[in-house]
């Protein structure tokens, strides 16, 4: 199925032919002209975006559902290894490790919210992590935890080259900043 210019991957379970609920498509979309606001990190996520007309209509805003942090700094937790090499760059960096995900396909609701957003989906921890990044504004990136087993946050070696998700090798600008597991470049800090 398509929405707008994206693509929408149905779970296995969709037998070609069967019917789809477009109420899942049918959809307010508000598009903010992001090129005003880009000195407003606040405003990056649909919550920033949210709390900013509360506070011009003089509207409740609703609160934001989180967990609180005592309950993940628990030592029940699986600890990640996080080496920051330069703080003024990168201040802090966190990370959380859970088990039983396995790659599938995101809800159709949330693809097609995502595909609303310009974003492409791509299978349910990417998507998600897309997803709250859209709705936060805080980039966050999924990692097989089988592949990556510590984090370093370092600058990008002058000429490094590194494929993006979308497959393209691309030259790193100077002062990069990469996301790392034992010195091999695996994300480009906030970006892909």
């Amino acid at each position: 199925a398509t929405v707008g210019q994206g693509a929408v991957w149905l779970p296995p379970s969709c037998a070609p032919g069967a019917a789809i609920d477009l109420g899942e498509f049918d959809d307010w979309v508000i598009e903010v002209d992001n090129k005003s606001i880009t000195h407003r990190p606040d405003l990056w996520g649909h919550y920033g975006i949210a709390r900013e007309m509360a506070a011009m209509f003089g509207k409740p805003l609703k609160p934001y559902d989180a967990t609180p942090l005592d309950e993940l700094e628990s030592g029940d937790l699986p600890e990640i290894p996080i080496v920051i090499d330069d703080p003024a760059k990168s201040p802090r960096y966190s990370a959380l490790r859970f088990t039983g995900v396995r790659p599938q396909p995101a809800p159709l609701w949330m693809q097609v919210r995502l595909a609303h957003v310009g974003l492409r989906p791509i299978d349910v921890l990417v998507d998600l992590t897309n997803y709250i990044m859209a709705e936060l504004g805080q980039p966050m990136h999924a990692f097989d935890g089988s592949d990556i087993d510590r984090i370093e946050v370092a600058v990008a070696a002058p000429g490094e080259k590194f494929k993006t998700l979308d497959g393209i090798d691309r030259a790193m600008p100077a002062g990069a900043l990469m996301i790392q597991s034992n010195r091999k470049s695996v994300a480009l800090a906030g970006i892909m």
